[in-house]
């Protein structure tokens, strides 16, 4: 089942330009969660949903390379 937020970060990394592993230093957090999240092969728990719309408005704060 499609995820709001997952998807939202989806659109903001490929918009970005960002890997998984840069995405998970805005998120404090592995790249390797980062991938399982993306692929839906985990769900991301209360805290973590928290620490990807904060890293999503980080990473949105940036301005394009």
């Amino acid at each position: 089942m499609e995820d709001k937020l997952i998807e939202k970060l989806r659109y903001v990394m490929e918009e970005k330009g960002h890997s998984a592993e840069m995405a998970a230093r805005f998120i404090d957090c592995s790249g390797k969660q980062v991938y399982l999240w993306l692929a839906y092969k985990a769900n991301p728990t209360r805290i973590y949903r928290k620490a990807i719309q904060k890293g999503i408005k980080r990473m949105e704060g940036l301005a394009r390379l």
